[in-house]
């Protein structure tokens, strides 16, 4: 199963628009100018990994698999010879699914499952995963064969749970042949959303239950280079097929490893290391001795090196991309950019129909924005404050936990913790980050934050929202405690869950100490920012925008800089398709709700709304639709007693 989402971040400028068609912004943006800042928005990451090659662990012995040569000598013969789903009932055959897709890779284990035994796995792989043109190959033919079998199954035969998680099933491999032969598109480097920029914050988060784990864990550190030496070997095979990076690419992400580098003693790998060991308890003082000289030799030893062997081959790479834009530049660019957008939003769209979707919610709410301010001049008066108050992390999230029994169900205690990113990747990495729980654990949340981003933005209230309450943190809490199906939570695309905490997002404005009618200007205003980008990804990656045509479109809403401009142009084409899993996914929300709501007139409630989407759970959009449609609105119509 192709799984293209190992990790999401989006930036997004916050200004305040002007268009030249007569609906202009000039009198609020000349009173306003504190608005012209960077929206940072959120980054909601979760590790999935493919299978590579065991490195032999004294230590892990028991979780080993089969050698890479074992692996490609099989995949040479019967690239399928590793599933059998024969005979297999229907919720045997989606345990498998479950199992495949957490047993990918060491890490993908560690932070989905607290007790693999309790699942049944008692084998899984000690490394980073598989990186190469025969892995996405396998997967490709994978998902064919995965729904051949789904067909065997009579739907209609499947109970409500069933029927929810084959429609998940159906959906998440369903594009998957669109890219048949289209191998070299994928990619996994970048200065941002790249594994080798977000590799550290996962394995700082990575999880040590008892001491085994820490063995664990340096095992798996010590396959990074093995790792990396696929991507590299990778990105050798992608320039001589000619689909290799642009230079400005290739430089943006060389500079991410050379600040990650520099400070080789105090290394976040070695100083983040030290501090668990320091608060392990159960280990003499030789023991954690031992397990700092062990971790520090292995981060000297092997990893730096391996992220030096990145700069290397990049460095020597650089001139053979023939594609300095997005997508579109290349031969099938079209066709991988509407396989991303259908992956990531997770609707059965062209890319058409979405860009006309987005066109229409730019004007709707430019023009929403401008009557704002027509009738009501104290917006633009400047006596209004457009700051929220709020700025402790800590506070913050209890605020909202509270204030969000207006419109969402109440969840309980929740358990999380707030950290800091460490300076060496504040330039790099997403404003903020949400770690998701174990399946079987769900009270394990990791909320990151930049301090970098979120100090120079001022929306870490907004921010939070999105991460924690009502955002990430309680979606992903509230599934669990359903008891659906882990595979629906495994194959959900980018739209349902980055859609969900945009939509929630927006509406945290009003649980802020803001005036209302500002709080309201403010959530139109972000939901422009975010649609202009993108319109503007669309341009970069299917329209084939160079980077003075994004310019030109832009110069109606935006007064950018040259590096503010290069800066999300090289964004643009680093993660094509990703900003429209939160904007598109955020429309899919509000449509459903406009739908549910004008059907109900005053018998609608936003709770009863939002309750019916959390219960229900993790299911494609045209599902949601469906059931709200047959279930939701006749049980909450004025006929209902």
């Amino acid at each position: 199963m192709l799984k293209c989402n190992y990790a999401h971040t989006i930036c997004a400028y916050n200004i305040l628009y002007e268009k030249k068609d007569g609906v202009t912004m000039n009198k609020l943006k000349q009173r306003i100018t504190s608005l012209l800042l960077v929206l940072v928005m959120v980054f909601s990451i979760m590790v999935t990994g493919c299978d590579k090659k065991d490195n032999d662990s004294s230590d892990d012995k028991s979780q080993t698999t089969e050698t890479p040569e074992e692996k490609n000598d099989n995949d040479d013969t019967d690239l399928l010879s590793r599933y059998n789903y024969e005979g297999l009932s229907f919720d045997e055959f989606t345990e498998e699914l479950f199992k495949e897709s957490i047993t990918s890779d060491a890490v993908n284990v560690n932070y989905l499952l607290v007790d693999p035994e309790g699942y049944g796995i008692k084998e899984y792989p000690n490394n980073l995963g598989e990186y190469s043109k025969e892995y996405f190959t396998r997967e490709i033919a994978h998902s064919k064969l995965i729904l051949e079998t789904l067909e065997k199954y009579d739907y209609n035969e499947l109970n409500k749970e069933q029927q929810l998680t084959y429609d998940m099933i159906k959906a998440s491999c369903g594009n998957d042949h669109m890219v048949e032969g289209m191998e070299y598109y994928f990619s996994c480097l970048g200065p941002s959303l790249g594994i080798q920029a977000n590799l550290p914050l996962i394995l700082c988060e990575y999880h040590w239950y008892n001491k085994s784990y820490i063995d664990k864990y340096l095992t798996i550190l010590d396959t990074v280079d093995d790792y990396f030496q696929q991507i590299c070997t990778f990105e050798k095979e992608k320039s001589e097929a000619g689909l290799f990076m642009s230079d400005d690419m290739a430089d943006a992400t060389i500079k991410q490893c050379e600040t990650f580098i520099a400070n080789t003693d105090n290394n976040l790998l070695i100083t983040n290391f030290n501090e668990k060991i320091d608060k392990y308890e159960g280990l003499t003082d030789k023991e954690k001795s031992d397990y700092k000289a062990k971790n520090e030799k292995i981060v000297k030893e092997t990893v730096l090196p391996a992220y030096q062997n990145i700069i290397d081959t990049l460095t020597s790479l650089k001139g053979t991309g023939t594609n300095p834009g997005g997508l579109s530049g290349f031969e099938k660019g079209k066709v991988y950019y509407e396989y991303l957008l259908r992956c990531n939003i997770g609707v059965d769209k062209t890319v058409e129909e979405i860009k006309k979707e987005v066109d229409s919610a730019i004007s709707s709410n430019l023009i929403a924005l401008n009557a704002m301010v027509l009738f009501n001049p104290d917006l633009a008066s400047g006596d209004l404050s457009m700051e929220i108050g709020y700025t402790d992390p800590e506070e913050i999230l209890k605020i909202l936990k509270k204030a969000v029994l207006a419109d969402f169900p109440d969840i309980g205690d929740v358990e999380y913790t707030i950290t800091s990113f460490d300076e060496s990747l504040e330039e790099f990495v997403s404003p903020a980050m949400y770690f998701l729980p174990p399946v079987d654990q769900p009270t394990v949340n990791s909320i990151y934050i930049n301090n970098k981003y979120l100090e120079e933005s001022g929306s870490i209230f907004t921010t939070l929202a999105h991460e924690g309450f009502p955002g990430h943190l309680y979606q992903y809490v509230f599934s669990a405690r359903e008891n659906h199906n882990p595979l629906r939570r495994q194959l959900a695309p980018n739209g349902l869950s980055e859609g969900w905490a945009t939509y929630v997002e927006m509406h945290s404005y009003s649980y802020s100490d803001l005036d209302p009618n500002m709080a309201k200007l403010l959530a139109t205003n972000n939901v422009l920012s975010l649609l202009i980008q993108a319109r503007a990804d669309i341009g970069v990656n299917y329209e084939g925008w160079t980077i003075e045509e994004m310019e030109e479109y832009l110069d109606d809403y935006f007064d950018l800089n040259e590096d503010v401009l290069k800066e999300l142009y090289i964004q643009l084409i680093e993660s094509p398709g990703n900003t429209l899993s939160y904007i598109c996914g955020y429309l899919e929300y509000v449509n459903l709700e406009k739908m549910v709501s004008e059907a109900l007139g005053d018998n609608y409630k936003k709770k009863d709304f939002t309750e019916f989407i959390l219960i229900t759970g993790f299911v494609p959009f045209s599902k949601m639709k469906q059931l709200l449609e047959e279930e939701f609105i006749p049980s909450h119509s004025s006929t209902q007693k």
